[in-house]
């Protein structure tokens, strides 16, 4: 079972964002963000079990794939907003 992490992302302009990722030796994203942008991170403690659980619970639901339904009645080429003409 994947182990997940805070990381306070510190910006520039002095915002601060908490987030929680998963465990790595090398957290690539956040090098990245750091060598292109200038973005400081801070790594914190490990997530405790209810984080976790919930984490790998949504990560186990199943995508819905679009079914190809054919619509009610065809779009206009204006997208139902009216044919721009004067009133």
């Amino acid at each position: 079972m994947p182990r997940y992490r805070w990381v306070l992302i510190r910006y520039s302009d002095g915002r601060k964002v908490r987030v929680i990722v998963e465990e790595q030796e090398v957290y690539l994203d956040l090098v990245r963000l750091w060598i292109l942008y200038g973005v400081k991170y801070r790594i914190g403690p490990r997530c405790n079990k209810d984080i976790t659980t919930a984490l790998e619970a949504v990560g186990r639901q199943r995508r819905i794939v679009g079914r190809k339904i054919a619509a009610s009645r065809p779009l206009s080429p204006d997208f139902g907003r009216g044919s721009g003409g004067p009133v």
